[in-house]
């Protein structure tokens, strides 16, 4: 709360993730993050958090924490610095076998999967009538649980609403049900649904490449790869990373 108080501060960094973030949701109004909007940045159990946010129209970015960029893990700790100092990431990543090709525009939201099917069906919702773009991770899960958790949020939210699906790392799974992968086992989720989607996105517990949530963005999955640009306006530069090349950061400006 002194944080996000305290003008002098543009950014709040959390150290890591962990079970008490939830304990948080009950302590801090909604309101609160609209009163004092700043940049909050972290992943996993932290997607809570991240959540109530976006759902008082505050972006955020879905990244590394403290202990990550300590240790200088790169390239996501170069990328959240220049977020921070004004540029605009676009992300494009390899072809994966279980992709769909296809185009979406929407707001993107997302994160660990556990923590966001618990948030997603609470008075903390979501800017309502809006086209999303869904990212999720998960980690040291088992199938039979991603299964479940994923069907839950199906239930929460109105999936009319996803345009696109971005599916990170599946770090430490316990292959419990008969599939070759999560991923396998998601997409079987949304035969229904005629939307792109990409697979394999550096984004999870040991790979966290920054992800501005709440910001307007698209999404493009062709044969060859998939691209995420954000369509943010404003005096913002254009940042372009290259994971086909995850050493190459290349800059442009305007």
């Amino acid at each position: 709360m002194w944080a996000f108080e305290d003008d002098k501060i543009k950014a709040v960094i959390c150290s890591r993730g962990g079970y008490g973030s939830i304990h948080l949701l009950n302590r801090i109004p909604q309101e609160y993050f609209r009163q004092h909007p700043k940049w909050l940045i972290g992943h996993g159990d932290i997607t809570m958090l991240l959540y109530a946010v976006i759902g008082a129209g505050v972006m955020c970015i879905h990244g590394p924490m403290a202990f990550q960029i300590a240790g200088a893990q790169e390239p996501a700790t170069s990328i959240t610095r220049n977020i921070l100092f004004g540029t605009l990431p676009q992300y494009r990543i390899p072809s994966n076998p279980y992709n769909r090709i296809g185009r979406a525009e929407g707001i993107l939201v997302g994160g660990n999967l556990s923590s966001y099917s618990i948030v997603s069906g609470t008075r903390f919702r979501m800017l309502p009538k809006c086209d999303i773009i869904l990212f999720i991770e998960e980690v040291e899960e088992s199938l039979h649980s991603i299964d479940r958790l994923f069907y839950m949020l199906r239930l929460q939210i109105d999936f009319e609403r996803v345009k696109g699906i971005i599916f990170g790392t599946f770090d430490s799974i316990k292959y419990d049900l008969q599939y070759g992968s999560v991923e396998q086992m998601l997409i079987a989720h949304l035969h229904e649904y005629d939307i792109p989607i990409c697979c394999g996105f550096p984004v999870g517990s040991n790979s966290c490449i920054p992800l501005i949530e709440g910001a307007p963005c698209s999404l493009d999955v062709t044969t060859d790869r998939a691209v995420l640009t954000f369509e943010m306006k404003g005096n913002l530069e254009p940042y372009r990373l290259d994971l086909e090349d995850p050493q190459l950061l290349r800059e442009k400006e305007l």
